[in-house]
């Protein structure tokens, strides 16, 4: 069916009446930016403001993480991503209950009861619309908890391998040190550096004479004499 004009004409005036950003601020504000993120290089578009948001939360549980590798790396990345969208999910459903809070047409004198009338009324009227939030939450919560999961297991099996490697490696260079050479861990087909190697050494030698302080009750000539036997 074809518009008559005066329909036309009240389309168009009703475009003049746009409910858009009118400052140069608040278009900032609504543009959207684009960028690559992760170790899989993937799109994202967002606002200026949800794109900082989004990379300080990213940094945070990288730092957190601590993931050592390409595929640790993945996971995270994983996990960030499933914990970003869950936030985003909680805060559509919030917004459901707050954008019918605005236009409820409750109006005892008592603002708690209002409240609680129009919770009500959203859960009544938008049980499918939540119940899809409710989904989409489940279902990212379970991938991130995979991948958390995996994460946990990797990095295990690979901090037990490490600690191993490295033990080894102290072993064959107290034998290089005793034949009076220098020794390098990549000699031995160790991928970690001498100074890490340096610094575990350090750390083992902490932890044996913390084990001996305190088993002498922190006496400091006993713990010389110790030492001394040691």
């Amino acid at each position: 069916m074809s518009l008559s004009d005066s329909q036309q004409n009240a389309n168009r005036e009703n475009a003049t009446h746009s409910t858009g950003p009118k400052t140069e601020e608040g278009k900032a504000r609504s543009r959207l930016n684009a960028f690559r993120h992760g170790i899989t290089a993937k799109l994202l578009v967002m606002t200026e403001e949800e794109s900082i948001a989004y990379q300080k939360f990213s940094r945070d549980l990288f730092f957190d993480l601590q993931p050592v590798g390409a595929m640790e790396n993945l996971l995270v990345q994983t996990v960030v991503d499933s914990n970003w969208r869950m936030n985003c999910a909680r805060t559509h459903e919030m917004a459901l209950f707050a954008i019918n809070h605005d236009e409820s047409d409750q109006t005892s004198d008592h603002p708690e009861i209002d409240a609680a009338l129009t919770a009500a009324d959203v859960l009544s009227k938008k049980t499918n619309e939540l119940k899809l939030v409710s989904l989409y939450e489940s279902r990212i919560n379970r991938t991130s908890q995979t991948a958390m999961k995996q994460l946990r297991e990797r990095q295990a099996e690979r901090q037990a391998r490490e600690s191993k490697e490295m033990a080894e490696a102290s072993d064959i260079q107290k034998m290089f040190e005793m034949l009076g050479k220098a020794y390098k861990p990549q000699d031995s087909g160790f991928v970690f550096s001498l100074d890490r190697l340096n610094q575990y050494n350090v750390r083992q030698t902490h932890l044996l004479h913390a084990k001996i302080a305190k088993e002498v009750g922190y006496q400091i000539e006993i713990f010389r004499q110790k030492l001394e036997r040691a």
